[in-house]
């Protein structure tokens, strides 16, 4: 991308008397920058975005560096959101787009950005091209996008738009994590009204199905990600019931997320007009009773759907809208769970040491791991250990004959409330079973493939025997960080 710099020219105004000239708009220093992709959890089904960002969290949420060989790309300074913000637009679609900063201006708190735009167009290939800009920080009240001379939109800041469930969905969204996000119906904060549980709710039609939500535990770290479970049960007798969503995941659905400020976020609300998301009625399922589950979905991630959630008291609820299920042939009225409240904690200084404490073996051995974090682009990573076995006697392990190196790992994960919590055993897929086994006073290159953790900090534990007594023991790592990154 076109480094471009405009220099900044003061606008003088005259007075004279009561009466003064009006003030040409000002123009800002500004710079571009490449070597940036879009997030894929950024908006990815806008064919537009507009964003201003603030500081290095939320610029991380929505771009992330594309690193190339022989990289001579423009980025962003270190610490540059100490004095500068960005302005940013993006468009997504079958062409390849580039662009040519025209001006920066600022009038009144306005920031104007001008720009063109060059496509060049794909049969095969889709993209998402970003133009990120920089300005000067200023007490700015609004970011007027101009393409190709033309006012494509207006964002402004920290306006919260007010919207209720039954109100159509609008394509002004709000700051509520620091940026203005634009075009994006998926993760919204919005003056929404919680919805009442429908057993407890008297003035509403009945139906014989209940939302269910829960948490396996009442508190999450910030390193983890907190997942719930819901289903739909009937509470009556045996019904005809069919799921105009069946198969497609939380689609159809509502989320509604408060966080501790009282601020509440809004996902799905596209799906309240079946016009958007029209249901697509499967089978018949029958019901057999009083709490049967006739529809589930287990182990839902919240950072799917509105980010990583900082330290805080949550409150969630699901809503089923009318009309995306059917019971006994009729449309479901509107369905509600109860809200569900759950704390997130940030990491102290305790839980720090209790993630680097390691139970020392009484013979020696050692399970270090080669780095204290594990990144991937992919499913999963392959985190690699350093096994040293410092005692006087060989040892054995259990691994996997396809790979000199493939272990079979027990782990444990860390949780919020400071504990470890141990989990299935881990280990490569191989062809077959093989004893390991490391002589006195030597190490070994060992490895596991880890893939999606409830947790992003787990510790690993490798039994080992003592070729001379037969004795097993559990050699346990540090706390090792996994950062998971799905497929897009």
């Amino acid at each position: 991308m076109k480094r471009t710099k405009i220099t900044v020219l003061l606008a003088a105004v005259c007075c004279l008397g009561q009466y003064a000239s009006a003030a040409e708009p000002t123009k800002l220093a500004c710079d571009t920058y490449g070597g940036y992709f879009v997030s894929n959890k950024f908006e990815p089904d806008a064919a537009k975005s507009f964003v201003v960002i603030h500081d290095q969290e939320q610029f991380s949420n929505v771009f992330g560096v594309a690193m190339v060989m022989r990289d001579k790309h423009h980025r962003l300074p270190k610490d540059a959101f100490k004095s500068l913000m960005v302005i940013a637009a993006i468009k997504r679609g079958n062409a390849l787009v580039e662009y040519k900063v025209e001006s920066v201006t600022e009038a009144k708190g306005v920031v104007e950005l001008k720009y063109t735009t060059t496509e060049k167009k794909s049969d095969t290939a889709t993209f998402a091209c970003p133009l990120i800009v920089s300005i000067p920080q200023g007490k700015y009240t609004a970011v007027q996008f101009v393409e190709t001379g033309k006012p494509i939109k207006k964002v402004e800041m920290g306006k919260i738009v007010a919207n209720s469930l039954d109100a159509e969905p609008t394509q002004e969204t709000t700051r509520s994590t620091g940026v203005a996000l634009q075009g994006n119906k998926e993760s919204t904060s919005k003056k929404v009204a919680w919805v009442v549980d429908e057993a407890t709710d008297t003035q509403r039609p009945k139906s014989p199905l209940r939302v269910r939500i829960r948490m396996e535990q009442p508190v999450w770290g910030e390193w983890e990600s907190a997942r719930f479970d819901y289903w739909i049960e009937n509470s009556d007798v045996a019904v005809r019931f069919r799921d105009g969503d069946k198969g497609r995941g939380f689609a159809g659905k509502l989320l509604r997320l408060c966080d501790s400020q009282g601020k509440v976020c809004s996902w799905g609300d596209k799906y309240v007009a079946p016009k958007e998301y029209p249901p697509a009625f499967g089978p018949v399922v029958q019901g057999s009773g009083h709490g049967e589950t006739v529809s589930e979905l287990r182990r839902i991630a919240i950072e799917d759907f509105f980010g990583p959630l900082k330290a805080g008291q949550y409150t969630l609820q699901v809503i089923v809208p009318s009309g995306r299920l059917m019971v006994n042939d009729t449309p479901n009225p509107q369905l509600a769970s109860g809200l569900l409240t759950f704390r997130v904690v940030a990491l102290t200084d305790a839980m720090q040491r209790a993630i680097d404490s390691v139970p020392q073996d009484p013979a020696g051995v050692i399970l270090e791991p080669q780095a204290r974090n594990a990144k991937s682009g992919v499913n999963h990573q392959r985190v690699e250990f350093k096994l040293i076995n410092g005692s006087r006697v060989p040892i054995e392990y259990e691994g996997y004959d396809d790979d000199p190196t493939s272990v079979v790992f027990r782990w444990e994960v860390f949780t919020g409330d400071g504990t470890w919590r141990e989990k299935d055993p881990l280990g490569w897929c191989g062809n077959g079973m093989m004893t390991k086994r490391l002589g006195p006073r030597e190490s070994a290159k060992i490895a596991v493939s880890v893939s999606e953790t409830p947790s992003r900090i787990v510790r690993f534990i490798l039994e080992v025997t003592d070729a001379g007594t037969n004795q097993v023991r559990k050699i346990v790592s540090p706390g090792v960080e996994l950062v998971v990154e799905k497929r897009p």
